[in-house]
């Protein structure tokens, strides 16, 4: 009980930092967003945003050694400045930081301390045009055979195929 109510305190504080950012993105405020989303992944994590930025998912999950609700905060975070980033129109950087927040996701059990099947079908139908990791893809078609989703696993084998 202790860990779950650790566990949502920290996705509700990351959530609030996250609100905040992308409400001043949306003004047009894009630097005063970064400062807001810096503060707030620093003070939740410990790491920086130009850390997040430029370490890829496996890396990030190596840096947080299994804590699962790090990882589901940093995922978040990924997904909001990919948010940003297309509000600046860096659609390239937009599809990165999605198909790292997506396989971040994918990292995590589902279970009940953690919502992870929206993020994740919200992610992959941002980048389900862009992807060509074949690993990525792999762990898309478990994931999507776990929901019995036969439609979504014949397109992604078809991606593998290519």
């Amino acid at each position: 009980m202790i860990k779950e109510d650790y566990i949502l305190r920290l996705i509700r504080l990351a959530s609030a930092f996250v609100i905040k950012a992308l409400g001043l993105a949306k003004e047009g405020d894009f630097l005063e967003s970064e400062i807001t989303m810096e503060n707030g992944l620093q003070d939740l994590t410990g790491i920086s945003l130009d850390t997040l930025r430029t370490l890829d998912a496996s890396a990030l999950e190596t840096i947080f050694g299994g804590d699962e609700a790090s990882v589901f905060i940093i995922a978040e975070f990924l997904q909001n400045i990919a948010e940003v980033e297309r509000l600046k129109g860096s659609l390239d950087l937009y599809y990165i930081h999605m198909k790292k927040s997506l396989e971040l996701f994918l990292s995590i059990r589902v279970n009940e301390d953690y919502k992870t099947v929206e993020p994740i079908l919200k992610a992959y139908a941002e980048v389900k045009e862009v992807i060509y990791d074949a690993d990525l893809i792999e762990r898309l078609v478990n994931f999507f055979h776990d929901r019995n989703e036969k439609e979504e696993i014949a397109y992604l084998k078809s991606l593998l195929k290519d």
